[in-house]
């Protein structure tokens, strides 16, 4: 019995080694975790501050562009309908299609007639009349 005994004893002793090992192990664990749980906030913040940055900035383009939009207007009611019709001959079509809406109707009429390209003429007059303020 003394070898049971000895072999029990030594068998606790293993055990108690890999207990101590696991709660070693499992303490590790819980410090990694709470190390990628601050990680994951850390990154969750950033993320955040970055879409509100972005919004931010898209925000203030989106106002620079209605300002510069706005000035194009004015620039354009003061022009001569042909002239301002020779210079969105050369615009695209949803430059044109921005553009056009903005001015006072009789202008907006006078350059669409001055427009060079009847087929241009009719497409943008069906985008407009459809409520397209761009072209697809």
């Amino acid at each position: 019995k003394p070898d049971e005994v000895a072999q029990a004893q030594n068998g606790l002793i293993l055990l108690q080694q890999q207990k101590a090992e696991l709660e070693e192990q499992m303490v590790t664990l819980r410090e990694n975790q709470t190390v990628l749980e601050q990680k994951a906030a850390e990154l969750s913040a950033d993320v955040s501050t970055k879409m509100q940055e972005s919004e931010e900035g898209t925000a203030e383009e989106a106002k620079k562009r209605a300002d510069r939009l706005t000035q194009l207007t004015t620039l354009y009611s003061a022009m001569r309908p042909g002239d301002a019709a020779a210079i969105m001959d050369q615009m695209s079509d949803e430059m044109v299609l921005e553009i056009l809406p903005t001015l006072p109707d009789r202008n907006a009429a006078r350059i669409l007639n001055g427009l060079g390209d009847d087929e241009r003429k009719a497409r943008l007059s069906a985008a407009l009349l459809s409520g397209q303020t761009q072209a697809n």
